[in-house]
């Protein structure tokens, strides 16, 4: 094997000319790195925002449910609020036929999860994911009023028991749960709208409901008892 001898350098122009050779390579170098490095996450954030974009879309949809039967949902807990007041005179659980069911929805955010943990999400444009921070952030507080919604609604059973006794304590009971159940109702519509413009912003496209939901939940023979 030959080995070559480093020429001596002469003058410094030679000198600065080799340092510059090497401060070249190393620019190259580290350009490509960071080439190939920005192409790479490139890729995993199309992934993600496809993946984050299918999980948002079903929630929307759920959210536009609940605008849309938000109208019925007020004509039920007015007339939850007449038959408390109607049991409050008479003393006992008025004829009626009240009964509330959930969207039953399931308001995920593994995939949000899943890209928190894999830091794909801080490669996101700025702009994106403070959009998308925020949807999620509400989604918590979302699925918490959801549950409270149904504890309050369980709680206003007892009106079901056409005819049953009702004691002051229930009454007081009844009551407390109404105000709940028409507290969660609101401040499920309030995020609702909010995070509809959210979703209009970053232009994604989601399932609409249909007008059959409104059917179903609003329509004469359900009016305002069965949700």
């Amino acid at each position: 094997m030959e080995i070559h001898k480093p020429k001596p350098v002469h003058n410094w122009r030679e000198l600065l000319t080799e340092i510059g050779v090497i401060v070249l390579g190393i620019v190259i170098a580290i350009s490509l790195e960071q080439m190939v490095e920005a192409w790479h996450w490139a890729g995993e954030v199309k992934i993600a925002r496809e993946a984050l974009r299918a999980e948002i879309a079903p929630i929307s949809t759920f959210y536009e449910s609940r605008l849309a039967i938000a109208p019925c949902m007020e004509k039920k807990l007015d007339a939850v609020s007449d038959l408390i007041r109607d049991a409050a005179v008479g003393g006992r659980s008025p004829a009626n036929d009240i009964k509330f069911v959930g969207l039953g929805s399931v308001l995920s955010d593994s995939e949000w999860q899943s890209e928190r943990s894999s830091q794909v999400l801080t490669h996101f444009p700025r702009s994106e994911l403070a959009q998308m921070s925020n949807f999620y952030g509400q989604l918590p507080d979302v699925r918490q009023f959801i549950h409270d919604e149904a504890n309050a609604w369980a709680g206003l059973a007892v009106l079901s028991d056409s005819g049953q006794k009702l004691e002051a304590a229930d009454l007081s009971r009844l009551r407390v749960n109404y105000h709940l159940a028409r507290r969660y109702e609101y401040l499920i519509t309030l995020i609702a709208a909010r995070e509809l413009g959210i979703t209009k912003n970053l232009g994604i496209a989601y399932p609409s409901p249909g007008p059959e939901l409104t059917t179903a939940r609003c329509g004469v023979g359900a009016a305002i008892y069965k949700f």
